[in-house]
């Protein structure tokens, strides 16, 4: 049997182990994106999660690893929001049935521009890989505009070998920071040279510090190119233009503020870059399906930290000094 069947998980030093339990919607709730205050049964859900920076090598090509396990009869429809990240999620459960792609134990998900429906049952665990989109073709062999807005199998982008490989070492590993050593080694491995034009490294820099807010016109005359040129050499290499980032970016800052400031949407609004709340409003539905009320009361509760960007830009040495 393996660890991750047992009922407790065992820590151990250097990952940040955290475990809480609550109560999530039941699917049809979920998915009607209804009131809050709906009167259908809730799910009682157990949470288990951890968090790790990966090894030093890897850490200008991975931002984190984060761990979870959950236990419930069924966690109901999820949903994948926009990020800055490619996501990998290494799945050690039940599989992701991903909406309008099908069904993976593990997968990639490449950047998107909107919200990705993903389902789970009976017991998920796994561990979550932001990887940076200008190190995808290091991390992964690809660029990201390869898997922009798309979900594939992990298997068919770095191999089966490789694939089979890491899950047998994951599901012998004993603890989350085995497991993370697990992924320090064979992500070391593969590691391969993946340079890529510096002016879209420059201008991907700055638009995610300064949080989608600047413009990206002003972006372009900076780096001595059109914005036309910027924005066709950009979505070549990542797979979105620099004004879907910056919306992408505002997004996320604003999803991360909220955390603090529940009753304050005008004023998230207006620190996240918006021209007001009816704003936001407007673009969380485009980009979230959902308005930032919504997600609030149904998403919120069971997000992790490690999913936030977090809105301290003295946040990354932080974590490396850990």
């Amino acid at each position: 049997m393996s660890w991750l069947d047992r009922d407790a998980i065992p820590s151990a030093a250097g990952a940040s182990m955290k475990t809480h339990s609550g109560t999530k919607p039941d699917p049809e709730t979920r998915a009607s994106r209804g009131s809050p205050s709906s009167s259908r049964a809730v799910a009682q859900v157990s949470f288990e999660t951890a968090e790790a920076i990966p090894a030093p090598r890897l850490r200008p090509f991975v931002a984190r690893y984060g761990a979870y396990r959950a236990r419930a009869a069924d966690l109901g429809t999820g949903r994948g929001f926009p990020s800055r990240y490619v996501t990998v999620m290494v799945g050690l459960g039940t599989p992701f049935q991903v909406e309008g792609a099908g069904s993976f134990t593990s997968f990639v998900a490449g950047l998107h521009e909107r919200t990705v429906a993903v389902e789970s049952t009976g017991i998920v665990a796994g561990i979550h890989l932001f990887i940076d989109p200008l190190a995808t073709r290091a991390v992964l062999g690809c660029p990201a505009s390869e898997l922009a807005n798309g979900v594939v199998s992990l298997a068919d982008v770095i191999g089966p070998r490789i694939d089979a490989e890491l899950h047998e070492r994951l599901h012998e590993a004993r603890t989350w920071n085995e497991c993370f050593a697990v992924l320090d080694d064979v992500l070391q491995r593969k590691l391969v040279d993946g340079a890529l034009p510096r002016e879209v490294g420059f201008a991907w820099a700055r638009i995610t510090a300064e949080q989608g807010r600047g413009r990206i016109e002003a972006l372009a005359t900076r780096i001595g190119w059109s914005r036309r040129h910027l924005t066709e050499c950009f979505r070549h290499e990542v797979g979105i233009t620099p004004k879907t980032l910056a919306r992408i970016a505002r997004f996320e800052h604003a999803c991360s503020l909220l955390r603090y400031r529940l009753g304050d949407l005008a004023g998230v609004a207006v620190t996240a870059g918006y021209h007001e709340q009816a704003h936001m409003t407007h673009e969380w539905q485009a980009l979230a399906d959902c308005t930032p009320k919504a997600w609030i009361a149904q998403e919120l509760p069971f997000l992790q930290d490690y999913e936030f960007i977090d809105p301290d830009p003295d946040a990354d040495s932080r974590r490396d000094s850990r």
